[in-house]
């Protein structure tokens, strides 16, 4: 068993020089990631802005790809791992013979609600 420091580490970190080094760049970096991030941002709306009515709507398309497609690919990408038929999860617990998972969650939340109608038993009887 070790010995408790309490607040030693937090001291023997504030003392140092490389940690505020550290801060410093992490607030310089931070700062100017949000700044230039921002100006960029105003510049594109500004050009998409200026286009012609016929071409915008094509523009701003574009432009929006790069924000929706990843949370669309990150959604199917777990739709699949917890598919109940085909997912990659079934196929690695067969791969071991434990089972579908889904059978598991049918068991799980047959205990869980067995569980919770013991402890509301257990509070209203104490």
């Amino acid at each position: 068993m070790s010995k408790f420091v309490g607040f030693g580490n937090f001291e023997f970190l504030f003392k140092r020089d490389t940690f505020w080094l550290v801060v410093k760049q992490s607030c310089i970096f931070a700062i100017s990631a949000v700044v230039f991030k921002a100006l960029i941002g105003f510049i594109v709306a500004h050009f998409v802005h200026n286009v012609p009515a016929n071409k915008q709507r094509r523009w701003r398309g574009m432009l929006l790809v790069p924000w929706v497609i990843p949370p669309a690919m990150s959604t199917l990408a777990w739709l699949w791992l917890f598919d109940p038929s085909y997912s990659a999860f079934n196929y690695t617990l067969a791969f071991f013979g434990i089972g579908r998972s889904v059978d598991r969650r049918r068991q799980l939340g047959a205990l869980s609600v067995i569980l919770v109608k013991r402890l509301v038993r257990v509070r209203r009887s104490s």
